[in-house]
């Protein structure tokens, strides 16, 4: 007498489209949201990642967010070569240390000074 097949109970294998997810990496969407994204959980996501790439959806998704990184700094310095002000501003400052500085001079630069609000606000009655 033949054994009756046993029916394999829970939900069917959901297959995620890599190419779609490693736009979402690129896009430096976290792991909750790409999760979301194809209806599973997190836990499945990470199983998933190891079976294909062999390794934790941190790695695999560090070189994805370095290459997004590229993009958005390439659109950056494009946008600054075309003009765009705040973009040249924005780089000077973090690129080449051109920052906006008030001087602000003392001879004796270990006392803390203590200013409360009502002192602030008689200043403004000065002016």
């Amino acid at each position: 007498m033949s054994k009756p097949k046993t029916k394999i109970m829970g939900r069917p294998r959901i297959e995620i489209d890599f190419e779609q997810f490693e736009k979402l990496c690129n896009y430096q969407a976290t792991i909750g949201e790409i999760a979301s994204w194809f209806n599973m959980s997190v836990d499945t996501l990470e199983e998933r990642i190891r079976e294909k790439f062999g390794c934790t959806f941190s790695a695999y998704t560090q070189r994805h967010k370095d290459m997004g990184k590229i993009s958005v700094r390439r659109k950056q310095f494009s946008e600054a070569m075309k003009g765009n002000t705040t973009m040249l501003i924005h780089l000077g400052k973090n690129y080449l240390e051109q920052f906006d500085r008030n001087k602000i001079e003392s001879d004796n630069t270990n006392k803390n000074v203590e200013v409360s609000y009502e002192d602030y606000i008689k200043t403004l009655g000065d002016n």
